[in-house]
This record gives structure tokens, C-alpha cells and sequence, in this order.
């Protein structure tokens, strides 16, 4: 005896499970069908993306821009002088 089941599987939930989940979601997300909660959940990664190029845009800029650094070696004379220099000043007595 043949038992027909009610519930169809889609070819695409065999080889990405979740797929036909997500279609769902971005059918009502094109279709501005969407609860409260999915509008939170797409305003908070807004965010986070928003957030994530702003600080990497930010830092970069103050990287380039507003500070400066210089690679001295260890055994080279500008080292020597760097080092009383730093040593002559008020915050290096103080730690």
C-alpha cells in the first residue's frame, strides 16, 4: 500500500537546507510584508554593517592622517638619542 505524503520537499532544501526558509523571508522583505521583529533584525545589521565601515573608514583615517610613526632599530644611533630623549621627558620619570 502506497502512503502519499502531504508535505512537498523542494529540490533546493536537499542540496542548501534553509532555502526555501530564506525565499520566504525575501519574499516578504521585497513585498513589505514584515513583522516588527524582521524590521529590527534588518535595522541592527544595517547597523552593524553601517557601524563596522564607519569605524574601519574612521580609523584609517587616523591612522593616515593624524599620527605618525617611524621604525628605529635596535642597535642603529638614532635608537641611542630616541632613548634619552624619552628618558629627559616628564612622563618617562614618572613610570
Amino acid at each position: 500500500m502506497h502512503h502519499s505524503s502531504s508535505t512537498q520537499v523542494s529540490v533546493m532544501d536537499i542540496f542548501f537546507p534553509g532555502f526555501t526558509g530564506v525565499t520566504v523571508a525575501l519574499n516578504q522583505l521585497l513585498n513589505g510584508n514584515l513583522d516588527s521583529f524582521a524590521v529590527l533584525l534588518c535595522v541592527c545589521g544595517m547597523l552593524i554593517l553601517g557601524g563596522k565601515f564607519f569605524c574601519n573608514t574612521v580609523g584609517a583615517f587616523i591612522e593616515t592622517y593624524l599620527t605618525s610613526k617611524t621604525d628605529v632599530q635596535d642597535p642603529d644611533e638614532a635608537y641611542d638619542m630616541l632613548e634619552c630623549w624619552v628618558a629627559s621627558k616628564d612622563f618617562a620619570k614618572n613610570a
